[in-house]
């Protein structure tokens, strides 16, 4: 076993664990079991996902997104179990998840291209994966008051209890788009202004949901 390729994969499904920490931080509150077995289940998880996924992506030569979204899976059938709320509320923080760690992940490929081009194995080198974490981390404390505080107040306003079928649709339709933008290769990033004004633009989708966010809940309690 290659323990370089391997570790380079570990670092890479490390992206679970600021996700995990931006799906609990809206429905905290709302949780149905106690934090015990909250918390000794996510680490059972998080540590199969890291670790075993690691490993299996290091012997099979897989990428790290064709473990996780089988794990997705997993994760939202726990997550479901362990908090209270309608599922359309759930399934909204969940895609909110993706939706923030999709854009970590795309942005950092145009962040570290160059560092990337001679990289012929199908996972980040340990720097650039260390780097699509530290952003996934920071985007994630960005939004963290908007989440702990903003999105509990929504999920208690009775006037949108309808709405949320629809809304899981935005967050959904978002994380697709920015899933495809998301290059094949570095060599692509490097063509042209591509990468510098990817750079500059990409980070108006997260800055457009934690605005929308904010005006949604302004709306809600003024009614």
């Amino acid at each position: 076993m290659n323990m370089n390729l391997t570790v380079r994969y570990m670092i890479e499904l490390a992206m679970t664990v600021p996700a995990a920490v931006i799906a609990i931080m809206p429905v905290y509150y709302s949780r149905k079991v106690k934090k015990p077995f909250l918390f000794g289940l996510l680490a059972i998880m998080l540590t199969a996902v890291i670790v075993g996924g690691g490993i299996l992506c290091a012997m099979t030569g897989i990428t790290s997104n064709v473990f996780v979204f089988p794990a997705m899976i997993a994760f939202f059938i726990a997550y479901n179990f362990c908090f209270s709320l309608s599922v359309p509320k759930k399934l909204f923080c969940f895609a909110n998840v993706t939706l923030l760690c999709g854009f970590s992940t795309t942005y950092a490929t145009f962040l570290t291209a160059p560092m990337e081009l001679d990289n012929s194995d199908h996972v980040y080198t340990v720097s650039s994966g260390l780097i699509c974490l530290g952003i996934a981390v920071v985007f994630g404390a960005i939004f963290a008051r908007t989440l702990l505080v903003k999105f509990p107040d929504l999920f208690e306003t009775d006037s949108l209890e309808s709405a949320w079928k629809v809304l899981d649709i935005a967050p959904i339709v978002t994380t697709a788009s920015v899933v495809w933008m998301n290059p094949v290769s570095a060599e692509n990033v490097m063509t042209g202004r591509l990468r510098m004004i990817c750079l500059v633009v990409l980070p108006s989708i997260p800055a457009v949901a934690w605005f929308l966010y904010h005006i949604f809940w302004w709306l809600a309690k003024k009614k």
